[in-house]
């Protein structure tokens, strides 16, 4: 068995975030390891299993949300982040073994190509003054749990890492990289349609 939470992932990351910060761990079956030093975190850094960190990429991401001008500031009347960042999201790169595996993969990663030329600039984050969280990223735990919590109804959203971007705000941070692996293919089943 596996607990993924309400919602699938939706509820593993709140159960996860309210426990960090007030040590309830009624949402877990069980909770191994030295806990003690839970209560005083401030981050977490979001990634998949297929994610790699570069080497100064978390040092990156804490000292740009540390930085007082991205300090996320909560609006008590509007619930959500007002000014400065709860999520600070690093660049995401393709690797290249996973671009270059299918066909697929090729065609939407240009053929796995190396640039040499580092993509520094983000659109929404150029036009609107914040960015588009898309699930990795360094989130704010007191934000978080604030605003996201168990504040929305559920089987209601769609996507989570979208709201939780917007309602904490999300920050792009080019010089923080991380490396992705590609999908091989659109889905594991193929599509086929309704005769009807």
């Amino acid at each position: 068995n596996e607990y993924t939470g309400f919602e699938r992932k939706r509820g593993a990351i709140c159960a996860l975030m309210k426990y960090l910060r007030d040590g309830n761990a009624a949402a877990f079956g069980t909770v191994y390891g030295d806990t003690s030093g839970f209560s005083e975190m401030k981050y977490v850094l979001a990634l998949d299993s297929d994610t790699k960190l570069s080497f100064n990429a978390l040092t990156e991401l804490v000292a740009a949300a540390c930085h007082p001008l991205n300090k996320p500031v909560f609006s008590s009347e509007k619930k959500r982040v007002v000014s400065g960042f709860g999520i600070i999201a690093p660049r995401i790169e393709t690797s290249i073994d996973s671009s270059g595996k299918t066909l697929f993969s090729k065609v939407y990663t240009n053929g796995g190509s190396v640039s040499y030329a580092p993509f520094v600039s983000e659109r929404y984050s150029d036009m609107f003054g914040e960015s588009v969280f898309s699930g990795k990223g360094l989130i704010d735990i007191e934000m978080f749990d604030t605003c996201i919590g168990d504040k929305f109804d559920e089987q209601r959203i769609l996507s989570h890492d979208i709201l939780e971007g917007a309602v904490l705000r999300t920050a792009f941070h080019p010089f923080a990289e991380l490396t992705d692996s590609f999908p091989s293919a659109v889905s594991g089943r193929r599509m086929v349609p309704n005769p009807n």
